[in-house]
């Protein structure tokens, strides 16, 4: 039993070694990150490898990633005071793309927004078919269902005008009687009943996939906020207004 505590003990403490020389290899990705309003100041704390702003004792992170790696200086982008007016300007243009935004929702201030398309307009269709995302499964279902729409609907006006022209050849005696009318009553309904019902299915599901195009068209875009020139002007009171705010 001692034999098999002592191994144990030692098992455990080269995986503690193991685990904190892996800590010590890792990056510190909760160090606080570059904390600038709309002037672009930066302070270098004196035990901080990062840039980063004490502001009456407080480290102020941006409000979309909560800190980590920074990805440029934070900015005041916005109306927004207190904490949550800080964010990194890529986190913002992220979000306002995958949210299809043009405002903050919190102060519902109106970014200006420049969208560059990544692809054309015929490149995108491709593009989009091969990869429609979460509308896979219904993608394939349609396809099927179009498969096997097509085809029936072809065949059966086809049969249907067969008929109809069989009773334009038929008799005059033939014509003249109920089951002649009621058989090119038949004819005539069922090939108007089929041709509505494909047009109208087919109309809208490419109505459909148009919207999910679109929808698909403006999120894969290089999207670009512009910031005004009082946002650019260095301006300490701001700064300090929105720390004590």
């Amino acid at each position: 039993m001692i034999t098999e505590s002592t191994s144990l003990a030692s098992d455990n403490d080269s995986v503690a070694s193991q685990r904190s020389l892996r800590m010590r290899g890792l990056p510190d990705i909760f160090a606080p990150t570059n904390a600038v309003t709309r002037p672009l100041l930066a302070k270098k704390g004196p035990n901080c490898d990062e840039m980063c702003i004490h502001i009456d004792g407080k480290d102020y992170i941006c409000r979309i990633c909560h800190g980590g790696y920074s990805s440029g200086d934070l900015l005041t982008p916005c109306k927004c005071k207190g904490s949550i007016a800080l964010a990194h300007l890529n986190c913002l243009e992220i979000w306002l793309n995958e949210s299809n935004r043009n405002e903050c929702e919190l102060c519902q201030y109106h970014f200006r927004i420049v969208r560059e398309p990544k692809y054309g307009v015929l490149r995108s269709i491709f593009v989009f078919l091969r990869h429609p995302g979460d509308h896979f499964r219904e993608l394939i279902v349609d396809v099927f269902t179009l498969a096997v729409y097509t085809p029936s609907t072809v065949t059966s006006t086809y049969m249907l005008m067969l008929l109809c022209e069989s009773m334009a050849k038929a008799s005059p005696k033939f014509r003249k009687t109920i089951l002649s009318h009621v058989m090119a009553f038949i004819s005539i309904f069922g090939i108007a009943a089929i041709n509505f019902t494909y047009t109208s299915w087919l109309v809208l599901t490419i109505e459909k996939y148009v919207d999910y195009w679109r929808d698909w068209y403006k999120h894969n875009c290089s999207l670009r906020v512009i910031l005004s020139a009082n946002k650019l002007n260095a301006n300490p009171a701001l700064l300090n207004n929105t720390a004590t705010s």
